[in-house]
C-alpha cells in the first residue's frame, strides 16, 4: 500500500485543454490531499484524517501563481462498513503571499474544515461562515 500511494503521489498530472500551469499546480495538491488524508485515515485507524498541500510564500515555482492557496481534504471512516472517503475538501485562496500570515489562515480553515465534517456526522450547523 506505502509503494502505491507513494507511486500515485509522484506521478505527474496531465495538463487539460487550455489549463494554465497554475491550475494544474493546484489541481495536483487537490488530487494530493485527497489521497493523503484517505490513506492516512486508513493506515492510522483513525474516524478522521485532515491533509494540507498548497504554497504560502513569498515565492512561488508554477508561472501564473503570485498568492499563497492551501488544498484541503478531510477524509471519513464510515461507522458501518469501515469505508474511507474524503467527505470535506477545498482550495482555500490568500489575498497575497505573506507566509507566515497565510500558514495560519490556511491552519484556521482547515481547523473549520474539519469542526464542519465532525459537526455534520453529528447533527450540527455548519460554522464555515463564522470568522
Amino acid at each position: 500500500n506505502d509503494s502505491s500511494l507513494h507511486s500515485a503521489l509522484t506521478e505527474p498530472l496531465e495538463a487539460g485543454n487550455a489549463e494554465s500551469e497554475e491550475g494544474l499546480y493546484v489541481r495536483s495538491k487537490l488530487e494530493h490531499t485527497k489521497r493523503v488524508a484517505t490513506a492516512y485515515c486508513q493506515q492510522m485507524g483513525t474516524d478522521y484524517a485532515i491533509a494540507e498541500s498548497g504554497a504560502s510564500g513569498p515565492t512561488f515555482r508554477p508561472r501564473g501563481l503570485d498568492k499563497g492557496f492551501a488544498a484541503i481534504a478531510v477524509a471519513k471512516r464510515d461507522a458501518q462498513s469501515g469505508e474511507v472517503s474524503v467527505v470535506k475538501q477545498d482550495v482555500i485562496r490568500s489575498p497575497h503571499n505573506d507566509r507566515q500570515s497565510n500558514m495560519r489562515m490556511f491552519a484556521d480553515a482547515a481547523a473549520k474544515l474539519a469542526f464542519d465534517a465532525v459537526q455534520e456526522d453529528f447533527g450540527g450547523e455548519s460554522i464555515a461562515d463564522i470568522d
